[in-house]
């Protein structure tokens, strides 16, 4: 039989109590084109596949004020280049997926899950979404559009672009997060098109990532918050497994954890004036250069409140302009290195680190900006250098250090130490307050 109106036989797609859905596999059409209001429900437990290429194509696609109920345990597959497997990108439109639905692209440059215009795409659980296409995205949300991966989701970009990227909302709970050794960041959250506030919200998650950033910021109207997240750079798992037990747990133990040989990536990057804010958190970086566990640059600013951050560099790099911040209050810090900045750094940065740990590893500013660090119940063991024609102040309170004081002629250094704060080690012309 050849199926050449969509608009007959899409209709025999609706569920019917007791029938089981059966798998198709369609070259040139969407399976559903959904372009006025009303609403079509795919019935449960098929499999779906297209070959189409191109852009807005793919399987689910609203063009109209309308809705599409994906019934669960529906597998849908796209193999074609630039296509958007589900896509709402109309105003009103909505896509609603059912328990355990998967979505598998293949195709370059294809997405997942694409939503943009005021339209929405929500998932219940057990969400899984994988592109393996080079530089395919698997979830997108554009503008003031919104994306619910509900529970238990597990998204994985393998062929070198990012995994959650929101220009819109996304949101999700127990969210497990991959990408491979072609690089592509786990989250990412970015808005320099217009006022709307791009928006990433993971209560419970891990984002494992083997050659790229775990969790990124960038532009204003760009904020990204979560609770207990797990973020692991410079880690190659492959794309076998969902690797979550039935509670949403990550099945893989991060102690066995290795780092993958040519991997580097950031833990957490917040650069032009993008904002993130994470809570009982944890950072773990394990690749080569650029590994840092919290890099930022030109007004952006990291809060993390409790949690751990472990990292095969710095626990903090700073570089850009403007004016960025970074606030650890209550982190536990384990570093190869403390803080540092790039030589190019020109400007303003404050690191406020409230209880914890404290910093094991050096703080040196080597570029010409002023880097402020203020310790508040903790403590710093490394040396302090302060290079070029930079300024570092370091003011303590309730605080002990432990380390050699140290400033070229070009650079200003000084150390304030209050409340009982003490210093213990050599001081190199530097002007010190008590």
């Amino acid at each position: 039989m050849k199926l050449t109106n969509i608009s007959k036989w899409a209709a025999l797609l609706v569920a019917v109590s007791g029938m089981a859905a059966l798998p198709l596999s369609i070259s040139g059409f969407p399976l559903i084109n959904q372009t006025s209001g009303g609403t079509t429900t795919l019935a449960v437990g098929g499999t779906y596949s297209t070959s189409l290429d191109g852009s807005p194509n793919g399987l689910v696609l609203l063009a109209g004020n309308g809705g599409v109920i994906v019934g669960n345990n529906n597998t849908l597959i796209s193999t074609g280049s630039g296509a958007r497997v589900a896509n709402a990108f109309s105003s009103g439109s909505e896509i609603r997926l059912g328990v355990n639905t998967t979505i598998k692209s293949s195709g370059a440059q294809a997405f997942g899950i694409w939503a943009q215009n005021n339209s929405m795409v929500s998932a219940i659980d057990g969400l899984r979404v994988t592109t393996t296409g080079y530089a395919a995205i698997a979830v997108y949300a554009y503008s003031d559009s919104t994306i619910d991966l509900g529970d238990h989701a597990v998204i994985k970009s393998l062929g070198g672009a990012h995994a959650v990227f929101s220009i819109g909302k996304i949101k999700a709970k127990n969210l497990l997060v991959v990408t491979g050794t072609s690089g592509g960041r786990g989250l990412f959250s970015s808005n320099n098109i217009d006022s709307v506030a791009a928006l990433l919200e993971v209560n419970g998650g891990t984002v494992i990532t083997a050659a790229d950033t775990g969790v990124m910021v960038i532009n204003p109207n760009s904020v990204l918050t979560g609770t207990n997240l797990a973020v692991y750079t410079g880690v190659n798992l492959n794309a076998d497994g969902d690797m979550l037990d039935a509670n949403g747990n990550v099945t893989t133990d991060p102690g066995q954890f290795t780092a993958y040989a040519t991997g580097s990536g950031y833990g957490l990057i917040a650069s032009n004036s993008g904002l993130m804010e994470l809570w009982d958190s944890s950072v773990t970086t394990l690749g080569g250069p650029h590994s840092a566990a919290i890099y930022v640059s030109n007004s952006g600013t990291v809060i993390l409140h409790g949690g751990q951050l472990t990292s095969s560099e710095a626990v903090v790099y700073v570089n850009g302009s403007g004016v960025s911040e970074v606030i650890l209050d209550h982190v536990n810090l384990v570093g190869a290195d403390g803080i540092v900045t790039n030589s190019t750094f020109t400007g303003t940065a404050t690191v406020n680190i409230n209880g914890g740990s404290g910093i094991h590893g050096d703080v040196t500013n080597s570029g010409s900006g002023a880097l402020t660090v203020n310790l508040d119940n903790s403590s710093l063991t490394g040396d302090v250098t302060g290079n070029n024609s930079g300024t570092l102040n370091i003011n303590a309170s309730n605080s002990v250090l432990i380390g050699d004081i140290t400033a070229n002629d070009d650079a200003a250094l000084t150390v304030n130490l209050d409340n009982a704060s003490e210093l213990t080690g050599k001081i190199d012309p530097v002007d010190l307050s008590v």
